[in-house]
């Protein structure tokens, strides 16, 4: 019996992928596609840009005070006037950024502020003024109320009298008038000091005249017409003395004739220097002795106010002199920068 032979089949083994290895497989491609298209995206000619000029902010001038003021309810003007109310003598006509008050409107000052100044273009206007700080607003004054700045007392009891006192403010002189009873000038002069500011004062009052009476009046005058205040000082009475001036002659026309006079002077310590403030008045600007030198100084109006005016001077002088043995030499300087007193 014949054995049949069994011959085996090849067996065929198809193993499919996973899925999992499919989902990497996706991605990897997404990914390299995304990474060429980044790529290409940043190698892409670029559009050229170009930065806009910045125009830089213009600050307005006066913008801070304006908006206060127009917020306060004022009016606002770039260029006032700054003599607006006032004396135009004593300001300086130039631009002046103002914040206006008043008016028909009724305009109103910002806070610190008060409305000062004011005036009316026409009758029956409402008056328009200017805010200024409370600190520099000067207040109206009147003759009864003035800024008393000075405060003054004079000791008439000896001759030169002696004027005390002190003035506030920012003044660097002070002028003094004196006035007999009769509303005679007897008297008047500067007092000096360098800095602007308060200070003390001693002076010795010469005068020009005998008063008529025992009464005088010293009127004094700081540098601002707010300064004003006249003190009234009644002296004891006084002794005179007679003295001996010489004048010149208004109906000779030669420059050296004098005319002798007898004049009454309050009795004093200094009868030189009295005697020389009465002949030469308002002419003489300052005096001084030293060891036997007199030195008077007198304002170039004295001098050249005529052809005789320096002839004169110098013969009155020279006439006073002579009678004061003590006095060796006379020296008479013109006023000016070194011997203005």
């Amino acid at each position: 019996m014949a054995v049949r032979k069994r011959t085996k089949k090849p067996v065929q083994t198809n193993i499919a992928p996973s899925k999992q290895a499919m989902l990497w497989y996706v991605v990897l491609i997404i990914g390299a596609v995304v990474f060429a298209l980044a790529y290409l995206w940043q190698h892409l000619p670029k559009r050229p840009t170009y930065q806009a000029p910045q125009t830089p902010m213009v600050q307005e001038p006066n913008q801070k005070q304006r908006l206060t003021c127009e917020r306060a309810g004022g009016k606002w003007t770039d260029c006032g006037n700054p003599c607006h109310g006032q004396d135009a003598e004593s300001c300086i006509a130039m631009c002046e950024p103002q914040c206006l008050c008043g008016g028909g409107p009724n305009y109103s000052c910002p806070a610190n502020t008060v409305c000062t100044n004011k005036v009316s273009a026409k009758p029956g206007e409402v008056a328009i003024g200017v805010c200024r700080d409370k600190t520099f607003a000067q207040t109206p004054t009147t003759t009864t109320d003035a800024l008393a700045k000075i405060t003054a007392s004079l000791d008439a009891s000896t001759y030169p009298f002696t004027l005390k006192g002190s003035v506030a403010g920012t003044s660097t002189a002070i002028w003094w008038t004196a006035i007999d009873a009769s509303s005679e000038i007897i008297g008047r002069g500067t007092i000096r000091w360098t800095m602007a500011s308060s200070a003390s004062f001693e002076q010795a009052i010469f005068l020009s005249a005998m008063p008529t009476s025992t009464a005088v009046r010293i009127a004094l005058t700081a540098g601002s017409p707010f300064d004003k205040v006249e003190v009234m000082a009644t002296s004891t009475k006084l002794t005179a003395m007679t003295r001996t001036i010489y004048k010149d002659d208004p109906a000779s026309t030669e420059c050296e004739i004098l005319i002798k006079e007898s004049i009454l002077l309050p009795k004093t310590s200094l009868p030189y220097e009295a005697t020389m403030r009465a002949a030469l008045g308002d002419a003489l600007l300052g005096f001084s002795v030293s060891q036997g030198v007199a030195t008077i100084v007198v304002p170039p109006s004295a001098i050249f106010s005529d052809s005789c005016a320096a002839t004169r001077i110098q013969a009155i002088a020279k006439a006073v002199t002579k009678d004061f043995i003590t006095i060796k030499s006379l020296v008479i300087q013109e006023q000016n920068a070194q011997t203005q007193p």
